[in-house]
């Protein structure tokens, strides 16, 4: 199983659990936004998606050229279930609790 490509797995995981705690924190917080207030959160949010796909990128040549294709998919499959899994029910269920009105902390 490749290493990085399951570290990577991770990466996405927090990263999408960053996106997703940045937009809700924006949204409630800043109910009404400046100009200013829209563009840094445009450049944090472009950098965050750079980061991102830099990431992918990263462990598509990983996956591509180091890696036979079995190890890829397991190290792919295995950093699904243990962190973008979790991840995601976490972000699922702070939504459903932001919408009932009691927001998790």
């Amino acid at each position: 199983m490749s290493d990085h490509i399951f570290l990577g797995a991770a990466l996405v995981a927090i990263f999408s659990a960053e996106a997703h705690l940045l937009a809700a924190d924006v949204r409630h917080r800043f109910p009404r936004r400046r100009r200013l207030d829209k563009a840094v959160l445009a450049v944090a949010g472009g950098l965050l998606a750079l980061l991102f796909g830099l990431m992918c990128v990263e462990m598509h040549i990983t996956a591509r050229h180091f890696h036979a294709p079995a190890e890829s998919f397991w190290a792919v499959a295995t950093g699904l279930a243990f962190f973008q899994v979790p991840v995601s029910l976490f972000m699922l269920r702070q939504l459903k609790g932001d919408e009932a009105g009691d927001r998790l902390e």
